[in-house]
């Protein structure tokens, strides 16, 4: 026999719309065979005999071993699936009915109540997705709104959050005006109502579309974690990089005989470019100190303001991003130094300041006291900040 396949985009409030479409395959000469993923219908050509199709609410039967379904057997009606609250049934023409009834008009409550069930799992299961996301992203301290504003999979993460939250909201909408109608079509005796064959589908075809949605976000976004923590480690030119506007120990004049390594990381995304620095210092082999320099240039004043404030909450709580080194908690506290905004405080390898000044934020911790005022005079030329007051 030849097949053909089709899309079996239905719900069990809209069980009437598959009726008639299975009845029209049904009249080409098509028999139902399989349904795959609750999704793909599979057809067989049997021109032999006209085929009669059955869409049942589920309740009535439970899976191929029911004893139900064994009785439907032994009447001619083979079960063929179960889907979305439904059972499919088919068979020739035969001198018994269906054994049972498929009136939901006899027991509406009972369909009602399976719809509302389901519409209660998938919930929980889209939940269950983004609170995994969650923990993912927060449980293991990987997200901050620092990396997401420097991070363009980051970035489409929330995007695509905010269109799966945006798309969830216009089909639960949905979903509960048909149900609000057809609650109301049966308490008048009317059944449920018989709706066009094309809304129908589009529903059901976007409810699966979401789903897959949701999946690719919480997975990329997962990804994307993953992949954002493994920031490459350049050893840096220290003649160029004194051209651009980063800190070096020199500029602090704290290297004393010292020797130094340093390491650099640069990124961009579409709302800021930024560059991270490390200059270890060491001493007859000794490790003394460490001077990290941060600097973000920001597409406006108001994503610096945001990114100045995430920076702020980080280091309070602990969860600063180092060159993927952390430290404890800092104490900082708000100072007048000339800049549009400034924090300073004291951390485990010395001081720390963290400014803001136009679209500019800079973080910096060095063995020094970074807040004296040949130190600021320093920081608005190698940091290359505009707006000084004459």
């Amino acid at each position: 026999m030849s097949g053909a396949w089709g899309l079996f985009a239905y719900d069990a409030l809209d069980y009437t719309a598959a009726q008639q479409w299975l009845d029209r395959k049904a009249a080409q000469g098509w028999r139902l065979k399989k349904l795959y993923f609750g999704l793909l219908a599979r057809f067989e050509r049997d021109e032999t005999s006209v085929i009669l199709c059955c869409v049942a609410p589920q309740g009535y039967v439970q899976g191929e071993e029911a004893d139900s379904c064994r009785l439907c057997a032994g009447t001619g009606w083979d079960w063929v699936a179960g889907v979305r609250g439904m059972d499919l049934f088919v068979s020739p023409p035969g001198v018994f009915p269906l054994p049972f009834p498929s009136d939901t008009a006899l027991e509406p409550d009972g369909l009602f109540r399976r719809v509302r069930r389901r519409w209660t799992a998938s919930a929980l299961l889209i939940l269950s997705l983004f609170a995994l996301l969650g923990c993912v992203l927060w449980g293991t301290g990987g997200m901050r709104w620092s990396v997401l504003l420097t991070s363009d999979r980051m970035l489409c993460g929330l995007a695509f959050a905010a269109v799966d939250v945006g798309l969830l909201a216009a089909a639960a909408l949905s979903h509960i005006h048909v149900y609000i109608r057809c609650r109301r079509s049966v308490a008048k005796g009317d059944g449920l109502p018989v709706r066009p064959q094309r809304p129908v589908r589009a529903r059901v075809l976007l409810d699966y579309a979401l789903m897959l949605l949701v999946w690719l976000t919480c997975f990329g976004s997962a990804l994307a974690w993953i992949g954002g923590n493994s920031l490459p480690v350049e050893r840096a030119d220290r003649e160029e990089l004194r051209r651009e506007p980063v800190v070096l120990a020199e500029d602090l004049k704290i290297r004393d005989g010292r020797t130094s390594s340093l390491s650099v990381q640069e990124g961009a995304s579409l709302l800021v470019s930024w560059r991270r620095t490390c200059e270890v210092l060491r001493k007859d082999g000794a490790l003394t100190g460490q001077v990290r320099c941060e600097v973000y240039r920001c597409r406006s004043v108001r994503i610096a303001r945001l990114l100045a404030g995430a920076l702020y909450r980080e280091e309070r709580e602990g969860r600063p991003r180092r060159l993927l080194e952390r430290h404890g908690a800092l104490e900082l506290t708000e100072a007048a130094l000339g800049f549009d905004q400034a924090w300073t405080g004291d951390g485990p390898d010395g001081s720390c300041l963290l400014l803001r000044q136009g679209i500019t934020v800079a973080v910096l911790e060095a063995p020094a006291e970074l807040t004296e005022a040949d130190t600021l005079e320093k920081l608005w030329t190698r940091l290359q900040l505009e707006g000084k007051a004459a």
